[in-house]
């Protein structure tokens, strides 16, 4: 919370509360926007921002910063703090909201999103299927990565459905080991390589993170792995993919989220 220099409230008498005004719409909004204007897909790199603002939200409520001394800071996962079990439980696409970018790293080529409503919120710290506050809101920001993959509203899980689950199998180059789980709703992802790849576009580090987040409570990547991951990630330049004056270049970047947010015309890239 922060104190306003300039409070146009300061003389109403009895309790108010002023909110943030963020003005590029919600999440629900911007895929429906999206399809309208006829975008299938968007770039890595700002699919990978946009999934670790997603983190740093659940980083929030994990260890709320609870700060007094207005200063604005990033959400880290603290090793000398015990976290919450805090969990959103409605944290679907129309309660993310779309800002323009802060002054920071991270948000160079891509708005901020922050989620509202916290309505439903509780702190579960008892594990069902889909696990504590923690682990329930990891699941949840899988979902809303999934539906900006596809750019589909229909595609996110908001619950275990033994019917939906998919075997997510990969080679872990690194450790030499097969790696092999169930994970929910996924199959729009599989495989993840190969002729029957069906989005081959999509970077193979964000698919299997996706699909770990979607997965049982012990395949689920934790805070911090997840943030590290998505860290790493943002280091990748439009050369990462063989692409650095098209489609995952800055300015293209930058371009569609534009396009998406102010109903402009995208710019056009061979697919």
């Amino acid at each position: 919370m922060l104190n306003l220099k300039d409070d146009p409230l300061k003389k109403v008498k009895g309790e108010y509360i002023i909110l943030e005004w963020l003005d590029l719409g919600t999440l629900s909004n911007f895929i429906s926007n999206g399809n309208r204007l006829g975008i299938q897909r968007l770039p890595n790199r700002l699919l990978y921002r946009f999934f670790l603002c997603l983190t740093r939200m659940c980083i929030a409520l994990a260890y709320p910063p609870g700060r007094t001394d207005d200063e604005e800071v990033t959400e880290e996962v603290q090793d000398d703090v015990i976290p919450t079990n805090i969990t959103h439980n409605d944290l679907h696409d129309g309660n993310i909201l779309l800002g323009d970018p802060p002054a920071d790293e991270e948000h160079e080529i891509a708005p901020i999103i922050k989620a509202i409503d916290f309505g439903l919120a509780t702190e579960n710290s008892y594990a069902d299927l889909l696990g504590t506050g923690q682990e329930r809101n990891i699941f949840y920001i899988g979902g809303l990565m999934l539906e900006l993959v596809a750019m589909d509203q229909t595609v996110s899980p908001f619950d275990i459905d033994p019917d939906n689950t998919e075997i997510v199998q990969w080679h872990d180059g690194e450790t030499g080991e097969d790696v092999e789980f169930e994970a929910q709703s996924v199959g729009l992802l599989l495989p993840f390589r190969g002729p029957q790849d069906p989005m081959p576009w999509l970077d193979t580090l964000l698919k299997q993170l996706i699909c770990r987040c979607l997965a049982n409570i012990a395949e689920r990547p934790s805070l911090r792995e997840l943030r590290d991951e998505l860290v790493g990630a943002m280091a990748k330049t439009g050369g990462s993919y063989g692409d650095p004056d098209g489609f995952e270049s800055d300015t293209n970047v930058w371009a569609i989220w534009r396009a998406i947010t102010t109903y402009e015309p995208p710019p056009e890239y061979p697919e």
